[in-house]
Parts: C-alpha cells; sequence; structure tokens
C-alpha cells in the first residue's frame, strides 16, 4: 500500500494560532587598533558565533555611535550577506531566512579603513508566524532518490505533536511531487493536491520530533526552482485516530450490492469537525458515515484519485461509523482510514 496522507479540508482559522516570541541573543565588543583586518579593505572586524536552524526568520542589528557600521553574515553553506546602512542612522541591519542549520557568523565591521569603537550586536529569531518557508532548484548538483532517481531538495522542521501541517510545493517549472516524512518514518506524499500541478498535503503531527520535507518532481524527470511553504498550526487543537483493514471474502458484505466492507466506530461529540479519509492503491474506494442520528454521509473520489474523503460537523453526539467499502462489489485489498477530529471546545 502507497503511503498515505490526511487530506484536511476544515477551515484554516481553526488551525493556526500565534507563534512563540522572538529570542534575541545580544553581543557587546570594542574594534581597536590590533584586531584583524579584512584582506579586501584593511577594516577591523571581530567574528561572533550563533546557532540557527533552516527557515529562522532572523534579524541582526550592528550598532555603533562611533563608527560606520557594516556588518558581513556567513551562513553554514558558506552564503554571504552584507549591509552597511540598512538600521537606522549609520547602523546595519540584515533580515535573513537562514537557509541551513548550524553555526553562523556575524562580522562586526566598519564601513572605513582605520574606525575603532565601541558596539553591540543583537541577532533576532523572529516570530515567523504559523508559516515557514523555503526555496531551492532540482539540478544536476542536487541529491538523487533511490527510487526513481530523481532530483530532489530536503528540509526539515521540529514539529510538536498533535500540531496541524499544511504543506505546499510550487513550481513553474516543473510538475511538483511532495514527501513528508515523519520522525518514525511514515510517509505522506501528494502529487497535484495543490493548484494546477503544485502539491498541498495537510497532515495532524502524530509524533513530535524532526519531520522532513522533500521536493521532488513528478516521475523524477523535472528541474527548476522551487518554493515550499509548511503551515504549522496549535498543537492539539485536532487529534487524530488511523484505522488499518482489508476487504476480502472474510468481510462483511453491503445487502444493497453484496460489496465486502468493514465497519469502524468512534464516540464524538455534536458540533465538532470531523474529517474522514478512505485511502487504497487496491480499489476504487466508497466511504459511508452514519451519524447516531441516522443520517448517512457517502463519498467516492473525493479525495485523490479514486480515494473518498468527507468533511463533515458532527450534528448528533454518540457513536458514530465508518463504513469502509468498494465502489464496485468483489473489490479486495488493503486500505487505511482516517478520521481527525477538532477537540471538543470544553476539553484542554
Amino acid at each position: 500500500m502507497r503511503p498515505v496522507a490526511m487530506m484536511i479540508g476544515i477551515a484554516a482559522a481553526l488551525f493556526f494560532a500565534a507563534s512563540a516570541p522572538a529570542e534575541e541573543q545580544v553581543f557587546e565588543g570594542r574594534l581597536a587598533a590590533g584586531d584583524p583586518v579584512l584582506a579586501s579593505d584593511g577594516t577591523f572586524y571581530r567574528i561572533h558565533e550563533f546557532e540557527a536552524s533552516e527557515a529562522d526568520e532572523l534579524r541582526i542589528d550592528l550598532m555603533s555611535e562611533d563608527f560606520d557600521a557594516f556588518l558581513i553574515v556567513h551562513s553554514p553553506t558558506g552564503e554571504i550577506f552584507t549591509d552597511d546602512d540598512g538600521g537606522e542612522g549609520l547602523n546595519s541591519r540584515l533580515a535573513i531566512t537562514a537557509n541551513a542549520t548550524g553555526v553562523w557568523r556575524a562580522y562586526a565591521n566598519t564601513f572605513t579603513e582605520g574606525e575603532t569603537g565601541r558596539y553591540t550586536l543583537r541577532v533576532r529569531t523572529l516570530d515567523p508566524g504559523p508559516i515557514r518557508r523555503f526555496s531551492g532548484t532540482l539540478d544536476a548538483g542536487s541529491p538523487r532518490l533511490p527510487t526513481n532517481q530523481g532530483l530532489y531538495g530536503e528540509h526539515t522542521l521540529e514539529i510538536e505533536a498533535g500540531s496541524p501541517l499544511t504543506v505546499d510545493l510550487m513550481s513553474s517549472d516543473f510538475d511538483a511531487f511532495l514527501y513528508v516524512h515523519s520522525p518514525s518514518g511514515q510517509v505522506y506524499s501528494d502529487d497535484d493536491g495543490g493548484e494546477g500541478l503544485n502539491s498541498r498535503l495537510t497532515i495532524v503531527a502524530d509524533e513530535g520530533g524532526r519531520w522532513r520535507f522533500v521536493a521532488t518532481s513528478f516521475g523524477g524527470r523535472g528541474e527548476g526552482a522551487y518554493e515550499m511553504q509548511v503551515r504549522v498550526g496549535e498543537p492539539g487543537r485536532f487529534e487524530a485516530r488511523g484505522f488499518e483493514g482489508e476487504l476480502s471474502e472474510r468481510s462483511g458484505r453491503l445487502p444493497e450490492n453484496g460489496a465486502f466492507f468493514e465497519e469502524h466506530a468512534m464516540e464524538l461529540e455534536a458540533g465538532q469537525e470531523v474529517l474522514v479519509d478512505l485511502m487504497s492503491d487496491a480499489f476504487d474506494a466508497l466511504l459511508h458515515v452514519h451519524s447516531p442520528s441516522g443520517r448517512v454521509f457517502t463519498d467516492d473520489d473525493g479525495g485523490a484519485g479514486t480515494d473518498s474523503r468527507l468533511s463533515i460537523t458532527t450534528d448528533r453526539a454518540g457513536e458514530w461509523r465508518f463504513v469502509a467499502t468498494s465502489f464496485r462489489a468483489g473489490m479486495q485489498g488493503p486500505y487505511r482510514l482516517n478520521v481527525t477530529v477538532s477537540r471538543p471546545a470544553d476539553r484542554p
């Protein structure tokens, strides 16, 4: 059975909340005769190191009342960022989206040779909001997937268990294909869940740790630039349950058409948002959801391909039944049923 993904069509406003405040590191120093000088122009400098993670939103300020500040920042991959007067007056400021995880180096430097004096270097990791952004290019220097030798780019984030994630992979150069790997190795994938040939996955993280987001192309034949956005929501707002089964001769049969079926049940409260996905590589999925009120919700191909998907607001508390079956009688094979439910308002 292929890797599966929970496609959650619940309003984004329910998913996302404010992030943590900015973190700040402050370095005080003094440039003086005898300090090392840049070979390019003979100006004095001092180096300060700090840790940053890929996709961190950094704001770096070099401030001095004694000299015209010039700021140089080196990423762990060797990329160099510079600024002269991006701050107030003759101070320097850089706003950077970190392109790598590791030790970054900030050079406190002067615009003119021979300048000395005291300075303050401030490094802030800003609240990025719920969206983390990555960009990259698939080209001859990119690694290749072992499955189809397709070029790929990989990005990672620390995710808290229970956090809803919406991941978009976008490219105008190739047909995007997205993989998301959980810390334990579960793989989610999508081809054209976004606009046009772009990819989108919405997942509730079932475990905390470092998640991997892999950008590649459909069929592994594409090259070019891409952008990825990972929207991280409030942990614990939704809870997900997964059921795995197999339609076979041992399964029940629906009285109306004789199709094999299996049933799963959950206790739910009235007014909960529920997203149900029935996925299978073996058969054309057909999903029935039964309310305690007797109302029946049905979907054939509302998910990706021939998978089924239903978005429901529960109309009554009690036992809800989720029936996995096939579009045509006689179809058999393994399936996965994912049920993602908003937590009732009166529960922590």
